[in-house]
């Protein structure tokens, strides 16, 4: 009963045990999955980004090329060079008219002395006006002083005189001297840009929106929500990244986090250090995170499955092991009886050696490989008068006499197989060198045996003397059972042994 309580608790520990090893592995798993994912998932979304970003560049780069292109035009350099000249100016105004018509999404293009005084303009109501004067002027022509290539890029704005949103870029013109002479401008409609945003939605993330920030005045210049555009970011988060970025004009990507109406964000950007603008897609935490959770979730229900079944099946184990015990046992006993049957059938139980079933069972014909040069040695040992012994002193006297002999052989030959092939007989199998030196061994362990067997055994009778016949015979080709016959042979042909003369036949010379 108590076996069984052992068993039983011992199969607990074991599901107890298969649980929390899963439930180890699971989260190891659960954690290196959910890992994966949210790399790949930044990743992803950091292309996206990256993407969206060359887009708004492209398209920025194309009209400052358009507006470098109109600045080079022989109509535009003569104008400048003499801004009096009636022809001149005509020219300017027809050559800016006619490259009007052929920039889409163009709100306005035009030249103007270096005091922005307006010279030839898309709209011709522009012309004569002065766009700039005072410190706002000065502040316009330093900038175009210190940009690069002489290209100032004044960003996504909303424009002065349409109020919508574009993109604004001036270039200084100079003289062959080097001296500034007038500047040229472009205003782009966004337009079509955030139409070309908006066709490169996610299709599996459609709460996400986009947005482009000015880090230098933390002003929104792009927004999913267009109210939000020219207006000051309200995310601390963002804050701080400008006032990071700030004045620097490496490129970098990455991610920030953020909170907002109670629901968690994730951004991911990309920053444009040589303009200054970071791009951002934003999404919710249980829209982007959606795979993880839902990994998540798998695992979970599959932990749980699990363990339902380890419950299942270690109750089932339970109500089987009594079952299980029963037969186990019956297959033990079987077992058992198989063995005895065994000992019985090729062991003799008295002497503890092998008997004569034995002995025709292991040197059955075929059953020994030939070895000319190692053959076996089979000794026999015939206790003389045996049966007078079983007469005067009784059947427990023999048998003891059996005892004592087949003890004192196997003292002699440690190596060797024993049998008892008869009543009063036993036969010692030793394999050695064919030549003298192999025969010199095996008489030399007959010889010791003889010496110890030829002392009275010590009975409940009293001592008792023996005495013995024996023979050694050698055969390494062909063996097989009836060596018993020549053993018998010469055993009965001879006289009592003593050490030194005992009788031996080589079969295989024969």
């Amino acid at each position: 009963m108590s076996e069984k309580k052992s068993k039983n608790s011992n199969m607990s520990r074991l599901a107890v045990a298969q649980v929390v090893v899963l439930l180890l592995l699971t989260m190891f798993m659960v954690h290196f999955v959910c890992t994966t994912i949210n790399k790949n998932s930044v990743n992803h979304v950091l292309v996206l980004a990256q993407e969206r970003s060359n887009t708004i560049i492209s398209y920025v780069e194309n009209a400052e090329q358009t507006l470098c292109s109109y600045s080079c035009a022989d109509e535009i350099t003569n104008i400048l060079s003499n801004p009096e000249n009636e022809e001149y100016i005509k020219a300017a105004q027809e050559y800016t008219e006619k490259i009007s018509g052929n920039i889409k999404n163009l709100e306005g293009i035009y030249v103007s002395e270096w005091n922005t005084h307006v010279l030839a303009h898309t709209n011709k109501s522009g012309v004569g006006i002065t766009t700039r004067n005072g410190e706002r002027l000065t502040e316009l022509q330093n900038l175009l002083l210190n940009a690069e290539n002489g290209v100032y890029n004044a960003g996504i704005i909303a424009s002065p005189a349409s109020g919508a949103q574009i993109v604004s870029i001036y270039k200084a013109v100079y003289d062959k001297g080097g001296k500034p002479i007038g500047l040229v401008g472009i205003g782009i409609y966004t337009t079509d840009v955030v139409s070309q945003l908006g066709k490169q939605g996610l299709a599996d993330m459609p709460q996400s929106f986009y947005s482009m920030i000015d880090v230098n005045n933390g002003r929104y210049i792009f927004h999913s929500d267009t109210e939000k555009i020219n207006t000051q970011s309200d995310i601390e988060e963002l804050t701080a990244l400008c006032d990071e970025f700030k004045g620097n004009t490496y490129n970098k990507t990455g991610t920030f986090k953020y909170k907002k109406d109670k629901k968690g964000y994730i951004s991911v950007y990309n920053y444009m250090g040589d303009r200054g603008w970071l791009f951002m897609l934003d999404d919710t935490n249980s829209e982007f995170y959606a795979l993880t959770y839902k990994m998540s979730g798998f695992l979970a229900v599959f932990i749980l499955f699990y363990i339902l079944i380890v419950a299942f099946f270690s109750a089932m184990n339970k109500k089987n092991l009594e079952t299980a015990e029963k037969l186990e046992s019956s297959i033990r006993k079987n077992a058992r009886t198989k063995e005895s049957l065994n000992t019985a059938v090729y062991n003799d139980i008295l002497t503890d050696t092998k008997n004569r079933i034995s002995f025709t069972n292991d040197f059955e014909i075929g059953k020994v490989k030939d070895s000319a040069d190692y053959p076996y040695y089979f000794a026999m040992f015939n206790i003389s008068g045996f049966s007078g012994i079983n007469i005067t002193y009784g059947d427990a006297v023999g048998d003891a006499v059996l005892a004592t002999v087949a003890d004192t052989l196997r003292s002699v030959f440690k190596e060797a197989k024993l049998y008892r092939t008869g009543s009063d007989e036993f036969v010692a199998v030793v394999q050695c060198q064919s030549n003298s030196a192999g025969l010199n061994r095996m008489n030399g362990f007959v010889n010791n045996a003889l010496e110890e067997l030829m002392k009275p055994v010590n009975t409940s009778a009293g001592p008792v003397p023996l005495k013995f016949r024996a023979s050694i015979v050698k055969k390494g080709i062909s063996v097989d059972a009836s060596v018993l016959s020549a053993l018998k042979d010469i055993v009965n042909n001879s006289n009592t042994a003593v050490p030194g003369q005992v009788g031996f036949m080589d079969l295989d010379n024969m």
